[in-house]
């Protein structure tokens, strides 16, 4: 269920930024570097 949940969020991100840094999304979605990475990757 995290892992849906770390998807759905950076998706959402990517549909109103676009393009951003990983630094960026961390600051945006106020989690942890490593969540940030997990959720990016699991968009690939």
């Amino acid at each position: 269920m995290k892992d849906m949940n770390l998807l759905h969020i950076v998706l959402i991100y990517l549909a109103i930024i676009n393009v951003a840094t990983l630094e960026d999304f961390v600051w945006w979605s106020g989690m942890n570097i490593s969540d940030c990475r997990k959720g990016i990757a699991l968009s690939w």
